[in-house]
């Protein structure tokens, strides 16, 4: 786990503290738990992209700090909607499953946060029983076959907000960037599919790191 996140909270009398699942992975309890929790926030839920991600040659990313700082906030918080992270799949152990993994105060949750492996280095959930495709030809794209299983996850992740009650994401997370007047990169990916394949409500928050709302305001003021 990310030394950033060493932030213990307390809370008093707290009888259960909250882990991270994954996802497409919950019992009918924990799905019972968190379609409360999404009713109770007014159907708004909160996505981190790859929140601890680097670039290719393993450096921090330009304003990382920011989504740092703001990633750690929120799932500290009592009054956070529930959180999804999005998190490469060779990436999965940073995040403890054990409530005893926190013993030590690494980190302190009020509520589970909910976690979604995805293809290596790309916004796109991996489909739940199935062998993982992603294959990229020699510009680094994914393939053609890679970008159907993406596009198939991706699918998926949309129908289990939409069975959770989800009607509004805030986004936020490495990398968000432009290139040639399109938002790209892994933030940018995930708003470009979530409107083409959802009609959920996308807004930008404010944890997004190299670029962030306000440079994205005249491009896509609809993300404010």
């Amino acid at each position: 786990m990310n030394e950033k996140l060493k932030q213990p909270v307390d809370r008093g009398e707290q009888i259960k503290q909250g882990v991270f699942l994954e996802m497409f992975g919950l019992n009918a309890e924990q799905m019972e738990i968190l379609k409360g929790r999404v009713k109770q926030a007014d159907g708004l839920v909160r996505v981190f992209v790859h929140p601890m991600a680097t670039d290719q040659v393993g450096e921090n990313i330009e304003n990382q700090e920011r989504v740092f700082q703001f990633f750690a906030r929120t799932v500290n918080s009592d009054e956070a909607p529930p959180v999804i992270i999005l998190e490469n799949r060779t990436e999965m152990d940073h995040w403890p499953k054990d409530e005893g993994e926190f013993s030590e105060g690494v980190i302190s949750l009020p509520y589970d946060v909910y976690v979604v492996p995805t293809l290596l280095h790309v916004p796109y959930p991996i489909v739940p029983g199935k062998p993982i495709k992603d294959e990229v030809d020699s510009s680094g794209r994914l393939t053609d076959e890679s970008f159907e299983y993406a596009r198939e996850g991706f699918t998926k992740f949309v129908e289990f907000l939409d069975s959770i009650g989800v009607r509004k994401v805030l986004v936020g997370g490495t990398s968000l960037v432009i290139e040639h007047d399109y938002i790209a990169k892994c933030v940018g990916n995930f708003i470009n599919f979530m409107d083409e394949l959802s009609t959920i409500d996308v807004k930008l928050s404010l944890g997004t790191a190299p670029l962030n709302r306000t440079d994205l305001k005249k491009l896509r003021p609809d993300l404010m």
